[in-house]
């Protein structure tokens, strides 16, 4: 068990001789650019398959998140639709205004308008005077946010870590 210390020292000074010998850099010079060595390996090893991992599951949380604001926007229209009030005691046609708010905002996409969509299914739910979502749908949207947040993070961190390591390369596949 002793003779494991002595062997990895071997061989890290062999390394060392190694890369004094290619790039001609002194002891110090050999011992960074080792390291530096070792952070791409670490980055191409390790921290390149856990980015695409969480790219994936992003991908997968945002699906789910337009699937449950589609639900809730179904159940919108549904209930106005079941209400029997026209759209002119409505003030209008909900799911229009609610399209209408977003076009507005320049953004297209759900997931940039969730703030408008709940406030727009508030409206209407007190202009129809039943609750169009149900607790847990809130839940869920509001859960899935949250993970989305943190993944978004996650991606940004590694991405830019990997952006680093391999000297900007990376940035050109993604």
């Amino acid at each position: 068990m002793s003779q494991l210390p002595v062997m990895i020292n071997q061989l890290f000074t062999t390394i060392l001789e190694m890369i004094s010998l290619f790039t001609g850099a002194n002891h110090i010079g050999s011992i960074i650019i080792f390291w530096i060595l070792a952070f791409i390996i670490l980055t191409l090893i390790l921290f390149i398959p856990l980015h695409r991992k969480i790219i994936k599951k992003l991908e997968i949380a945002k699906q789910e998140l337009v699937k449950n604001i589609d639900e809730i926007i179904y159940f919108l229209t549904k209930s106005q639709y079941e209400s029997k009030i026209s759209k002119k005691e409505l003030g209008g046609d909900p799911c229009m205004a609610l399209m209408r708010e977003m076009f507005k905002s320049g953004h297209f996409e759900y997931l940039d308008n969730i703030a408008i969509i709940k406030e727009n299914v508030g409206k209407v739910e007190l202009l129809l005077q039943k609750q169009v979502a149900t607790p847990q749908q809130r839940n869920q949207v509001h859960r899935l946010q949250k993970k989305m947040k943190r993944l978004i993070f996650r991606k940004k961190t590694l991405g830019r870590i990997n952006t680093v390591s391999t000297l900007g390369i990376y940035k050109l596949f993604w």
